[in-house]
């Protein structure tokens, strides 16, 4: 179905002929729908929402009484084609087929889930692909979404579900995007409502792989959250490695998981799953290093060789990514561009022809595994800066007011630090990854790896600024920041 046909209806416009409903009935079904009330709230507002919702329970029991199904359904594919590779969170057959059979019409738990990934995929995919829905902007009907799915799962938190968990997950992704107050309170809540699911807790997996492999993204995706969170704001990790024994997810596509069994998947295919831990143990090192201080001699040289070997352990991270997610390789080393300006000018003229013609060029992004490659490298950009400023921090330990000054000490540390890597060359990879993928795809990574190349960029600079104030790379990455405000602008 084209976008014009979904928009140009209203959301009350019956159904395509011959559509198919769960009691086998045809358009009779749909007209008996009550009419949506949605068209009464203006303006938008939480404190409305919650009034209407309040007069009118009983007709806030579908998905149609929100938002146009059909409409609904071509959000959905967004989110599949640009958030899910990054936060596999849902087994898309099964929640496309519940979706289709009106499961939100008789568990509010689970429609309040389906607007909650509304919600979040209409605040991280940019603007221009969304449709127009009922003239609302979208950023309006994605907190309306928000609003409705928290009213009608007020009383669904005992006993808590997965499905509850994921609802929670997205919410906090909402307040996050859309730069809430409540972000990190969203963020912590859902690690709670995790732990009273026992979701860091391993489970059989034979009798039901579809619940088994959910569970396990979803544990993934908070534990690698935490961990991120904790490194870009500066907070304890909630979840601990040790007292975790859920496994991480299989790399296997969503088509061949099936409720009884896991299909054989293609042995020289690769997942959009592939590639789901980066930065947890670069992290967890330097918290330690920080607890731990003053460091004696024997701790120092001990971090120092667990640097050395998570430094290892991170290129062959990269070695070992499959082929489809890998850059280019190019024979010739990466060139800083003699012009910056003209660089960024045909950089922002391709972000206006896309997002301008936002409809007519959605496949030129739409790739999962380019999209998975921009969060890939800047995420392996910013595990490298850390453990970077976990040994500048032990070696800080080292000099005269810190406290070690032994000389075997001090040369045992300048092997190690001769020998690991350098700010610069952090600054180069990840400019030369930024510069392979087409900037059609880092948009539509959306504030994720906005974020992520925001905090690398910036901390570079600064380590930077400090050896040469005046760097061809320092340049390129601040002009690169730019193109990624703009982008940020269009999200």
């Amino acid at each position: 179905m084209s976008i014009e046909n979904l928009t140009s209806s209203s959301s009350s416009s019956t159904y395509p002929p011959g559509r198919v409903y769960s009691n086998g009935s045809g358009t009779e079904d749909y007209q008996r729908t009550p009419k949506p009330i949605h068209d009464a709230l203006s303006p938008i507002s939480p404190q409305s929402i919650y009034v209407n919702y309040q007069q009118h329970q009983s007709q806030f029991n579908s998905l149609d009484n929100v938002i146009n199904r059909d409409v609904a359904g071509y959000v959905f594919s967004l989110f599949f084609d640009y958030v899910h590779p990054l936060t596999p969170c849902l087994h898309r057959p099964t929640f496309l087929m519940e979706v289709e059979t009106r499961r939100d019409e008789k568990d509010p738990v689970f429609f309040a889930l389906v607007l909650s990934v509304l919600a979040s995929a209409m605040v991280q995919i940019p603007k221009a692909l969304l449709p127009p829905i009922n003239n609302i902007p979208a950023r309006e009907m994605a907190d309306r979404c928000y609003q409705v799915s928290r009213l009608v799962s007020l009383n669904a938190y005992d006993p808590p579900t997965i499905e509850m968990v994921i609802t929670r997950f997205l919410d906090a992704v909402y307040h996050l995007v859309s730069g809430r107050l409540g972000a990190q309170g969203m963020s912590t809540y859902n690690t709670f409502v995790a732990l009273s699911w026992r979701l860091t807790n391993n489970v059989p997996v034979a009798a039901y792989p579809i619940s088994a492999e959910v569970r396990r993204r979803m544990f993934g995706l908070i534990f690698t959250s935490d961990k991120s969170a904790a490194c870009l704001r500066d907070r304890p990790i909630f979840l601990a490695t040790e007292e975790c024994d859920v496994m991480m997810p299989r790399e296997v596509d969503d088509e061949y998981i099936t409720r009884t069994e896991y299909l054989d998947f293609p042995p020289h295919a690769t997942s959009t799953l592939a590639g789901f831990k980066f930065i947890g143990d670069a992290i967890v090192l330097r918290r330690q290093v920080r607890r731990e201080t003053p460091l004696t001699p024997e701790n120092i040289l001990a971090y120092l060789r667990r640097i050395e070997s998570i430094s290892d352990d991170l290129k062959a991270v990269l070695k070992d990514v499959p082929s489809a997610l890998r850059l280019e390789e190019t024979p010739a080393p990466f060139d800083i561009p003699e012009t910056n300006q003209e660089w960024g000018q045909d950089m922002l003229a391709q972000l206006d022809v896309y997002f301008s013609q936002a409809y007519q060029s959605r496949s030129i992004a739409k790739e999962a595994f380019l999209v998975l490659k921009g969060n890939i490298y800047v995420t392996h950009a910013l595990a490298r800066y850390v453990l970077l400023k976990c040994r500048d921090e032990i070696v800080d330990q080292t000099n005269p007011d810190g406290g070690v000054t032994l000389t075997a000490t001090a040369r045992m540390i300048s092997i190690f630090t001769s020998r690991q890597d350098k700010y610069e060359h952090i600054v180069l990879d990840l400019l030369k990854a930024l510069h392979s993928i087409p900037i059609q795809n880092l948009a539509v990574n959306g504030p994720s790896l906005v974020n992520k190349v925001r905090y690398v960029a910036v901390a570079l600079l600064d380590a930077l600024d400090a050896q040469n104030p005046v760097s061809p790379e320092g340049a390129y990455l601040l002009d690169f920041l730019g193109i990624l405000s703009e982008i940020e602008q269009v999200i």
